[in-house]
């Protein structure tokens, strides 16, 4: 059974989509597999220190879906320190996962470190 925050975040997903390669300031990253089920790719729009847009795009159910929308909502506008702290848990707790789809989030939080990572040294 879905949360009522997983069904939101599903039926009507923020954030959907992605940069165009040409765009600087951005970066990417990707968590989860298709082998599994659950893929969800992340990309921030970043500036001084700060994620100032995030867009995703995610391949699985419902749950995963929800995660990835969850995340982006999250991550617009707050510094990268802030962001480097969202966890799984986080994202589990604010959508009201069940406990068995906490791969979903994951997946997301994968996303959101290996983007985080392509920043290199600018995350400091």
């Amino acid at each position: 059974m879905l949360s009522a925050e997983v069904t939101d975040h599903y039926r009507h997903p923020r954030s959907v989509g992605t940069f165009p390669d040409s765009m600087a300031g951005t970066v990417r990253g990707t968590g989860g597999s298709i082998q599994l089920g659950r893929l969800v790719e992340l990309a921030l729009r970043v500036g001084a220190g700060t994620i100032l847009e995030a867009r995703f795009k995610a391949f699985g159910c419902p749950s995963t879906i929800a995660c990835g929308s969850a995340l982006a909502d999250r991550l617009g506008g707050i510094p990268f320190r802030e962001a480097a702290r969202i966890t799984a848990l986080e994202l589990a707790e604010r959508l009201a996962l069940e406990p068995a789809k906490l791969d979903c989030a994951l997946a997301a939080e994968d996303a959101l470190k290996a983007a985080l990572a392509a920043l290199g040294d600018d995350l400091q």
